[in-house]
C-alpha cells in the first residue's frame, strides 16, 4: 500500500509557489501561441499573395523570354532576306554599270535581228 505522507507548511510553500509559477508560464505560453496564430493569419495570406505574384511574374517574364527570342529568330530571317536584297542592289549597281547607253542600243539592235529575222537599218 501506498503510504501518505505529510509535507510540512515549508513544502506546501515551495509546491504553490512552483504551481503559481507553472501557471504563469502556461499563461505566458497561451498568450504567444495566441499572438502567433494571430500574426500567422495575417502573414500567411500576404506571403501567399506575395508567392503568387513572383509566380505570375516569373511567368510573364518567361513569356516574354520567349517572344524576345521568337523575335531574334525572326530578326535572323529578316537579316537574311536583307542580305539578299543588298546583294541584289549590289548587282543592280553592277549592271547599271556594265550596261551603258551605247551597249543597250547594241543589245536592242541584236534583239530585233534575232526577232525579226533581219537586221534594223534605221538604227544605222
Amino acid at each position: 500500500m501506498a503510504t501518505i505522507t505529510r509535507l510540512s507548511h515549508d513544502e506546501l510553500q515551495k509546491l504553490e509557489h512552483g504551481t503559481k509559477i507553472l501557471q504563469e508560464h502556461l499563461e505566458t505560453t497561451e498568450k504567444v501561441v495566441n499572438e502567433s496564430e494571430a500574426l500567422l493569419g495575417i502573414y500567411v495570406p500576404a506571403l501567399r499573395g506575395y508567392v503568387e505574384g513572383i509566380t505570375t511574374i516569373r511567368t510573364k517574364l518567361g513569356q516574354e523570354v520567349f517572344h524576345i527570342l521568337r523575335s531574334g529568330e525572326d530578326l535572323k530571317s529578316l537579316t537574311q532576306y536583307t542580305q539578299s536584297i543588298v546583294a541584289f542592289g549590289k548587282a543592280v549597281e553592277d549592271l547599271d554599270k556594265i550596261l551603258t547607253p551605247e551597249r543597250v542600243e547594241k543589245l536592242r539592235a541584236v534583239l530585233r535581228v534575232g526577232i525579226s529575222g533581219e537586221e534594223d537599218r534605221s538604227a544605222s
